[in-house]
């Protein structure tokens, strides 16, 4: 079985700024781990989601013990810092723009 430090990794790796439903976190979140060889159980990695929403990692929005109708994201200041991060990432991996060929416009 996983430690519960990397299932709340894994966790916090596939939940988005956006509401997704828990069910799709807890199944992604399985498949992740099982692709690095740790067997979880669904079960287990709902009561990591719990403890994680208990301690304000992650919101939820339902019942959490009703996976198709609870929701979960990030807290929306953590979710708007990890997009700035991501942009800004993107913004110097892009190259320089260059000129299109056939452009002859003086």
């Amino acid at each position: 079985m996983a430690a519960d430090s990397n299932i709340d990794t894994t966790i916090l790796q596939m939940v988005m700024q956006r509401w997704q439903k828990t069910a799709m976190v807890i199944a992604k979140t399985e498949e992740a781990l099982r692709k690095t060889g740790e067997e979880v159980s669904w079960d287990d990695i709902a009561e990591r989601i719990e403890s994680l929403d208990a301690l304000g990692a992650i919101e939820s929005q339902g019942d959490l013990t009703l996976w198709r109708n609870s929701e979960v994201r990030l807290p929306q200041a953590e979710a708007e810092d990890r997009y700035s991060r991501s942009a800004s990432r993107r913004l110097r991996l892009r190259p320089a723009p260059s000129d299109r060929l056939g452009d002859e416009n003086p």
